[in-house]
């Protein structure tokens, strides 16, 4: 670090007092051999000692070089009055030289500038680009040179790129044989997707453009597309669970739009009696029992124009056997091919198992059968005599899916801690399990338990940045228990998920109001 020093209210840097030093001895030392040479008559040397000080001082400080060869003009200009008047040839031939220190010193300042002026705009171009360059010989496959961003992206220093083949950069050998396929086809090549592996082995998507500079020179651009490549697949891997969940969920899903079906899922099927096929374009007021058909009907209006929708409604439905099953249906808006639809998650009253079970014996068993307890430090405190009457399976689920959340965005070390809290007096059971993760944000919270929007029914495929897709099926089990769940987050910190299960039985499958 340089070292600065204060003269006469002027502050210095060591460096340029130094410099200044040996512009100054430069220029005595110069002006002093000159005059010995003048005085001895050695009129072969003594113009190029200036240059010494003219060349030094204009490679470091382009105006003062000006000035310093200015000085040197006239410095050596004298000396030369002084000791060759009247020689008149000597003396024009003195002047030209002194003209010569000026102009030698403005020409270096010129070009220095223009190197400047080129060196700047390479480490604009080059050096800060936020886009990664590579520039490779073709025949050996050597890095010649690469720049900061692509240091970043992939976590080598350029030492350590300079010293590898470019080809090993690549993830597989398919990759790399692709690269040499294109690049033996000598053109220039645009927007090449590819998968590079960093430092530390992890794969990274880059597209690679690459153009010939000479026969020994190729320059690639290298932009990072790892965050888009990441978020496809995990929409990808996202949509095919959700597909599993929704094709295999024992809950009845359907989609209707206009009050016609465009979809159902296999549960509704066998709840109905009725093939997929054969739902498709029917009303689904045609199923309705035919004593609640006319309320169901007004009911649908309601939906059209009612903003927000209901959460729960109970109607019974008649099979094709003619069984009455009467069911709670859930309703969330979304597209169908950019209209307006509903979403309806269908669970039969009569589908809740009642049993009596310790929650905290239902939770060891979830964490030992997910192999929880190793990927992370989990805290029960649950006394041992509490007992839930519940649908010990659907608990299940609920307590699997928002553990496996919170162990999958919980930071390292990962720690959660499972508790229950129920006053005497209080009429639900308060089960919580919190976790160390990165927290859900006020917008999150509003989507959560939302199931995601369509824009293709059918398949149900859109997709929504979410901690998951199976926490609506979570609420609608604990909705189907009387009970809710309530959620308390900071971002950077954690969260904390709230099972609220009433501690007597739904009877007869009323509907029983969600405290808020």
């Amino acid at each position: 670090m340089d070292r600065y020093v204060t003269i006469w209210r002027y502050t210095f840097s060591h460096t340029n007092l130094v410099r200044f030093w040996v512009i100054f001895s430069l220029v005595f030392s110069s002006t002093f051999i000159t005059s010995l040479a003048f005085a001895q008559h050695i009129e072969t040397i003594f113009p190029q000692f200036f240059y010494f000080p003219i060349l030094y001082a204009t490679y470091f400080y382009r105006r003062a070089g000006i000035l310093i060869g200015g000085a040197c003009a006239v410095a050596y200009q004298s000396l030369a009055y002084y000791y060759l008047f009247p020689d008149t040839l000597s003396l024009g031939y003195a002047t030209g030289q002194a003209i010569l220190f000026v102009c030698v010193s403005v020409m270096v300042a010129f070009f220095l500038d223009k190197m400047d002026t080129i060196e700047a705009r390479y480490t604009r171009i080059f050096g800060d680009s936020q886009i990664g360059i590579i520039l490779f010989d073709p025949n050996k496959f050597t890095i010649t040179l690469t720049n900061r961003q692509l240091d970043h992206m992939l976590g080598y220093t350029w030492k350590e790129l300079a010293s590898m083949p470019f080809h090993k950069l690549f993830q597989t050998n398919e990759d790399q044989r692709r690269f040499f396929e294109r690049l033996g086809s000598g053109q220039d090549i645009m927007d090449f997707e590819t998968c590079f592996v960093t430092k530390n082995n992890t794969p990274f998507w880059v597209s690679l453009s690459w153009n010939r500079i000479d026969r020994n020179l190729i320059s690639c651009l290298v932009i990072d597309i790892n965050s888009r490549k990441r978020a496809y697949q995990a929409d990808k891997d996202t949509f095919i669970q959700y597909k599993q969940i929704t094709e295999i969920s024992p809950m009845g899903i359907i989609v209707s739009q206009n009050n016609k079906i465009t979809y159902t899922n296999p549960a509704f099927s066998v709840f109905s009696g009725y093939d997929r096929d054969y739902l498709v374009g029917r009303e689904l007021a045609g199923i309705i029992h035919p004593d609640e058909r006319d309320k169901f009907q007004d009911f649908s209006k309601r939906l059209q124009t009612t903003i927000p929708l209901p959460e729960m409604a109970a109607f019974r439905f008649l099979s094709k056997s003619g069984e009455t099953k009467p069911a709670n249906l859930f309703f969330t808006p979304i597209e169908q091919d950019n209209k307006p639809a509903l979403l309806i998650n269908l669970i039969s009253i009569t589908a809740l198992d009642y049993s009596v079970f310790s929650p905290r014996d239902l939770i060891t068993t979830i964490i030992g059968n997910g192999d929880y307890s190793i990927k992370a430090d989990i805290t029960l405190e649950i006394p041992s005599g509490v007992t839930f009457e519940a649908d010990a399976n659907k608990i299940s689920r609920v307590i699997d899916t928002i553990l496996s959340h919170a162990v999958k965005y919980s930071r390292p070390p990962r720690k959660i801690l499972i508790t229950y809290a129920s006053a005497h007096n209080d009429t639900y059971h308060r089960l919580s399990i919190k976790d160390n993760g990165v927290g859900i944000t006020e917008a999150q919270l509003d989507q959560i338990f939302n199931p995601p929007h369509s824009s293709d029914a059918k398949i149900l495929n859109s997709l929504y940045e979410r901690p998951g897709l199976s926490l609506p099926l979570a609420k609608k089990y604990i909705q189907m228990h009387g009970g809710y769940i309530s959620v308390d987050s900071i971002v950077g910190l954690g969260s904390t998920f709230t099972i609220n299960i009433p501690k007597q039985r739904s009877r007869g499958g009323d509907e029983q109001p969600v405290p808020q």
